[in-house]
């Protein structure tokens, strides 16, 4: 097995040569040579990808266009982002060895791929090749050159020149995902206008969000690898403006499409904008008050209560009820507060003291005051 000390995560290409991925040193399985090859081409991802080409090509036509252009141009379209995925696999496999959630990929498989990284490149210029070649001869050229511009912006762009450089890689380099309803258009009207254009303004405002979120989840396996996506290099809290941000642009420049798209699509679009937002919404409060959790810990020392004199706890839980106060956020502190309130008594009625809006906050968590009455009896008790 190849350590991944040995692996430099800096320079695309420095996996050594691979081995066939055979324990036995015998000849390889053609089905497992297939598999692999298709793996390269990360099927899961071209399915998005196909996703946005047929609403294109409907919205183009007006209608439904003939199953023969529709097929001709998913197939093409799979071609090429085919040979887009499986290039970048084949450049990145030293970082994919780093990073866990890749280590399983055909040119890695903990240091012997079962695909030699020359057969990768191989393939996925031959896919490239073939993508042009159908869209070229049985669509029009126009969609071919689009589709050769997408995995030429894919490969040079985003894995060559930005990923590995730039938090700013996947907002610039995400414009190849956005290339496939400019293919679908083109392929109907052997043209790109206004309305192609806005669906690539749609698809482009949401894949950094999308990614991002995913880069969260996996931001140990970027920092390993040193690739600077912007939840390794930025806070969360910044992350998740951004990605409110982002969504409110996107949802905004999918109603520009009413007019081409019809009141029907309007309908949907402001109804799904607003369930995306709110969604945003709702990530940006759970980060922010994570962001202030952990600011708070920090100052206490300790993630243990019963750990920190009492002292310590006041001076946290006063620093994160003013962060939300300075936010303005009221509706994060009841949520806050009913957490402390039900987890942390104690600490709760200093979190609430240092909110000077103590009691309208509490009426929103027990507008029956059952809980303030509880409370002076038992202070009156304890007096």
């Amino acid at each position: 097995m190849t350590s991944t000390s040995a692996v430099s995560a800096g320079t695309p290409g420095t996996l050594g040569n691979g081995s066939p991925g055979r324990p036995d040193g015998g000849r390889r399985q053609p089905g497992v040579v297939v598999r692999a090859l298709v793996a390269l081409t990360k099927p899961r991802i071209i399915e998005l990808l196909l996703v946005t080409t047929v609403p294109a090509m409907l919205l183009a036509q007006r209608g439904l266009p003939s199953i023969r252009l529709v097929l001709v141009t998913l197939v093409g379209g799979t071609l090429a982002a085919g040979s887009a995925n499986t290039i970048n696999c084949y450049i990145d496999r030293d970082i994919d060895a780093v990073m866990k959630r890749t280590s399983r990929r055909p040119l890695v498989v903990n240091g012997h791929g079962t695909i030699k990284p020359w057969e990768a490149l191989a393939w996925g210029i031959l896919l490239g090749a073939g993508a042009t070649l159908l869209l070229g001869l049985m669509a029009n050229w126009l969609s071919a050159a689009l589709a050769d511009t997408a995995i030429l912006f894919y490969i040079f762009v985003y894995t060559l020149l930005l990923k590995r450089r730039s938090p700013a890689n996947i907002v610039i380099g995400g414009a190849a995902g956005c290339f496939p309803v400019l293919v679908g258009w083109a392929a109907v009207t052997g043209t790109v206008s206004l309305p192609a254009v806005v669906l690539f303004a749609v698809i482009f405002l949401w894949t950094p969000p999308h990614f991002w979120a995913l880069a969260m989840k996996f931001r140990k396996d970027y920092a390993a690898a040193n690739v600077p996506m912007l939840p390794v290099v930025a806070s969360p809290a910044a992350v998740a403006r951004k990605i409110l941000w982002y969504s409110y642009a996107m949802v905004a420049v999918t109603l520009a499409l009413v007019p081409y798209a019809g009141w029907i699509y309007g309908v949907f679009a402001a109804a799904l904008g607003s369930d995306i937002t709110a969604a945003a919404l709702d990530d940006d409060f759970h980060v922010e008050v994570g962001a202030l959790v952990e600011r708070r810990d920090m100052l206490t020392g300790s993630e243990n209560l019963e750990a920190r004199p009492r002292v310590d706890v006041a001076r946290g839980d006063y620093a994160l009820a003013l962060g939300l106060q300075r936010r303005g956020n009221l509706v994060a502190l009841m949520k806050a507060q009913a957490h402390f309130l039900e987890v942390e008594h104690d600490v709760g009625d200093v979190f609430l003291d240092a909110w000077n809006g103590r009691e309208l906050v509490q009426y929103a968590l027990d507008p029956d005051g059952r809980d303030r009455e509880a409370r002076q009896r038992g202070e009156e008790d304890a007096a």
